[in-house]
């Protein structure tokens, strides 16, 4: 299932969409419902990958009514993939909203907002009077606000790149304890430039019409290390070093 549905969003013809849509549609009760991919998605993630940026009312439909299927059989819905990232975080810059209400009235919740509340929660346990590990642990975080220059190392594009692709990054600058800078004192670097991130496309869409803008959503949601060990990452696109684009909520708008 997760190989058909993976090439319905590679598809670009309504026909043929609809056809793989189908096949996957077929293979569902014989289909492990909690087998991942390399990216640790279940087959639940790419409905909403396809359906996130496609405009064509009979495929919107055909990916609605799979994904609803899917989740009737009780497929994990807040299972997040190797970027922290569940089936709603790819939804969420989407200019429908009939699969946004689709998964959370089944419970659905955000990979960022659980994180967010995961440091408020670390953030209140290393109070004075919490344990001395909760507060050690904490001190070594990289604050909320922190930003950093990162150089992809490979092009996107708002009308080729998919929903859920993968993105790598270099970090061009060292961040310091008090903030990115061309070079850190002493015991204060945090991320030393040359380190790889990577992420995934939250959303991309080419310009539906000549009067409306292209737009692209990055995820940067992990440091790798050449251990091959990670650490999670949280971060958006605040700024482009590009004159053709502009960023507005993190969102990528390219020219008219």
């Amino acid at each position: 299932m997760i190989q058909e549905l993976y090439a319905a969003t590679r598809e670009t013809k309504e026909k043929e969409i609809l056809s793989r849509i189908e096949r996957a549609k077929l293979l569902i009760d014989t289909s492990d419902l909690k087998a991942v991919d390399s990216h640790g998605r279940t087959v639940l993630h790419w409905p909403f990958f396809g359906w996130s940026y496609n405009v064509k009312p009979s495929v919107l439909v055909a990916y609605e009514e799979i994904a609803d299927t899917l989740i009737q059989r009780g497929i994990e819905i807040n299972k997040q993939d190797v970027y922290q990232d569940t089936a709603l975080d790819h939804l969420l810059y989407s200019p429908s909203f009939e699969m946004q209400t689709l998964l959370i009235e089944n419970g659905a919740t955000s990979g960022f907002l659980v994180a967010s509340a995961l440091f408020v929660s670390e953030t209140l346990a290393s109070h004075p009077e919490a344990t001395r590990a909760a507060s050690t642990s904490h001190k070594v975080d990289l604050m909320p606000g922190a930003t950093l220059s990162l150089r992809l190392s490979g092009a996107v594009f708002s009308d080729r790149s998919r929903t859920g692709d993968p993105i790598e990054a270099t970090v061009t600058y060292p961040l310091c304890k008090n903030g990115e800078n061309l070079a850190c004192n002493e015991g204060e670097l945090l991320v030393p430039p040359g380190t790889k991130v990577n992420g995934t496309i939250l959303f991309a869409q080419k310009a539906p019409d000549k009067y409306s803008r292209p737009r692209l959503v990055l995820d940067f949601s992990n440091f790798l290390y050449k251990n091959n060990q990670r650490s999670p990452l949280y971060a958006r696109v605040i700024d482009v070093d590009n004159a053709r684009e502009t960023v507005r909520n993190n969102e990528i708008l390219g020219i008219i």
